[in-house]
């Protein structure tokens, strides 16, 4: 049977385990709730977006993509100095070995209630991932970023964030936030804006024939300055091309939807590796099973934590 970490030990550094989340949402919501407009929401500093190992991108090594895997210990099959990540070629993936790329869907354990969950009439299935990531401790572990639902302009209905850390027990600390979106017609803004989603540093393009190389490729740099002196005598169509461009820069284009009736699943909960959990609120559902396992061995156990 599934149980907790012993009272009198500490758990193991760096244990992986299979993590599974399904996030769903209420269609019959029945409730005269009053929505707070004064949310203050956030995105976690030590954070890591989960990768597709279909997509040619997803090679890149993850602690390219956020502070996450660039901080405190990295997992092994991460390399943790950016100038090295830059000059070598990208690995293939290994999904027995990699950490944080999503799992095909024969690797899933919920796929039963997720289809249940598809089914229903009374939810709206929003999210089903599976990814195995080494687990650290509260300090240490980064949290997988959420989007999730309909996309409306740069937004989704589910965004946010979740970890899975260790100590003596495993928690889940969820930090998601579920939102109606009403399209921007110059409206007053009655809620909150909701944060933007971070991203990976954008990496210069690289040729196929200069990844391995380890010299700095040679850069020309245009001092808009010097451009602009009179005594340069700048050509004029060079000039208002500058002009244009800084001027493009600087313009914030207004959100095509403004978010509305926001609601927060915010919640640390202490779990039992092997079990499901499942954590509610009126308008969110969450289940999710975290199941030890062996990358040295190429599959999960059905063993508990001890």
């Amino acid at each position: 049977m599934p149980s907790d970490l012993p009272e009198d030990s500490e758990a193991p550094s760096s244990r992986w385990f299979q993590i599974e989340v399904i996030l769903f949402a209420n269609r019959n919501l029945q409730t005269e709730e009053i929505w707070r407009d004064d949310l203050i929401l956030s995105y976690p500093d030590n954070w890591v977006i989960l990768k597709d190992p279909n997509n040619p991108e997803a090679a890149i090594p993850a602690a390219e993509q956020g502070p996450a895997l660039a901080q405190g210990n990295p997992p092994a099959s991460v390399e943790s100095d950016h100038s090295t990540l830059a000059a070598t070629a990208p690995k293939p993936v290994n999904l027995t070995t990699d950490a944080f790329y999503m799992l095909p869907k024969e690797e899933r354990l919920l796929s039963k209630q997720a289809q249940e969950l598809a089914w229903s009439k009374s939810y709206n299935l929003l999210y089903h991932e599976a990814w195995r990531q080494p687990v650290e401790s509260q300090d240490l572990a980064p949290s997988v970023l959420i989007a999730a639902g309909e996309a409306y302009g740069d937004h989704h209905q589910i965004e946010g964030s979740l970890s899975v850390s260790v100590s003596r027990y495993l928690h889940v600390r969820s930090n998601l936030w579920i939102a109606d979106f009403v399209p921007n017609d110059n409206q007053q803004l009655e809620f909150s804006p909701l944060p933007a989603r971070p991203k990976p540093p954008a990496l210069p393009p690289q040729s196929p024939n200069s990844v391995a190389s380890t010299e700095e490729p040679e850069v020309t740099v245009i001092n808009a300055t010097e451009r602009l002196n009179p005594s340069a005598s700048p050509d004029t169509d060079e000039v208002a091309e500058t002009f244009h461009t800084d001027s493009i820069a600087t313009i914030e284009t207004p959100p095509a939807y403004l978010p509305q009736n926001i609601a927060v699943l915010k919640q640390k909960r202490r779990m039992r590796s092997g079990e499901i959990h499942y954590i509610d609120h009126p308008r969110l559902g969450m289940l999710i099973l975290v199941t030890p396992y062996d990358p040295s061995a190429g599959a999960g156990t059905n063993e508990p934590v001890q």
